[in-house]
């Protein structure tokens, strides 16, 4: 048969059975188990090696092998273990324990077609083997069959996260799975605005510039509010009492300013496109709620549409749409502030 490619080969599984010492061992049984995936047990975690996605025999040859994979057979049946031969951690063999006459009669045995001998050490061999891919599967993420996100080690990462516990999954604007990229700003004690925009660079791929310290009015509660009378509350001069219902803080507050960006990833990051819940629940999730944060969106020059009434679609002065000649407007970089409400809404808080 001639040899398989990528660009020759109909298919991996096809190569894989064609021409499996090609394969590095590991590789070999991932592929098999996620072929099985949800039908098979996991290699390495069952009692009954019949229910687990590939069978493991170790050859007997007293010749050095030159790679850890022998041949890899497909199953007689559909449900049923594939067969790989392998050639390391068996019990006979030129790399086995066993003294070379026992093993050279189990061979000669074999020749002549009685492989109960064989038969019998392979029932061990396939628990070594197996227990050797079980042993660098829970130490190597790429090696897993299932999801990222439901891997052994991503349970790890997410502890690390916070979002140790099932009850913590699904409760923000983006998949969890996406978080696990970024573990190592998200674990961090000490957050920096030079983090988040890591961050957030990397999951929207879009230009984003922190803007540090830019201050805002916060209300205050009404229990810390200056009431004057008898019956009044923090009215000490000098003390506690204050005029008005909010105050100014300079260093709770931080600008994102996100762009140029063209006008269809600038429509994402404006209220009810898909980019802006993401975006403020990462923020939120990072920044936590003692900060707050405005957000400034710049559509790029030449990138403003032409509006006009009765036209179809969307006029929204503000965002997409200016007064004024299209071809003045469009010749300078568009910057929209959002507002407070609708960076909430984007949190999903109510007001």
């Amino acid at each position: 048969m001639a040899a398989h490619g990528w660009r020759k080969s109909p298919s991996v599984e096809a190569w894989l059975f064609d021409e499996g010492h090609a394969f590095d061992f590991y590789q070999a049984v991932s592929l098999l188990e996620r072929w099985r995936e949800g039908d098979a047990v996991p290699v390495g975690e069952g009692s009954d090696p019949s229910r687990e996605a590939v069978r493991f025999s170790s050859s007997i040859a007293l010749s050095f092998p030159e790679t850890d994979v022998a041949k890899i057979r497909p199953p007689h049946r559909e449900g049923q273990p594939a067969k790989m031969l392998v050639n390391f951690l068996g019990l006979g063999g030129a790399l086995g324990p066993l003294p070379p006459p026992i093993v050279e009669s189990i061979f000669m045995r074999a020749v002549r077609g009685d492989t109960a001998a064989r038969d019998f050490l392979d029932i061990f061999n396939h628990r070594l083997v197996s227990f050797a891919y079980r042993i660098r599967k829970g130490h190597r993420v790429g090696l897993g069959a299932s999801s990222p996100e439901k891997d052994a080690a991503a349970r790890h990462l997410f502890s690390l996260l916070g979002l140790g516990f099932r009850a913590l999954e699904g409760r923000l604007a983006v998949q969890d799975r996406a978080l696990l990229e970024h573990a190592a700003n998200l674990s961090s004690e000490r957050r920096s605005l030079e983090g988040l925009v890591a961050i957030l660079r990397r999951h929207f791929g879009v230009s984003i510039e922190p803007i540090p310290l830019t201050g805002a009015f916060h209300p205050i509660e009404d229990g810390d509010r200056t009431a004057i009378g008898r019956s009044g509350q923090n009215r000490a001069l000098g003390r506690d009492a204050c005029l008005g219902g909010r105050f100014w803080d300079q260093e709770s507050t931080f600008d994102l300013r996100i762009g140029p960006m063209k006008l269809d990833e600038f429509l994402r990051f404006l209220p009810g496109g898909d980019a802006l819940a993401p975006l403020c629940s990462l923020v939120r999730f990072y920044a936590g709620a003692r900060f707050h944060f405005g957000l400034v969106l710049v559509l790029a020059e030449g990138e403003a549409p032409r509006a006009a009434l009765g036209r179809p679609g969307r006029a929204l002065l503000g965002q997409i749409a200016w007064l004024g000649d299209v071809g003045k407007v469009g010749r300078r970089d568009r910057e929209v502030r959002l507002s407070r409400a609708a960076i909430r809404k984007g949190l999903g808080e109510a007001g």
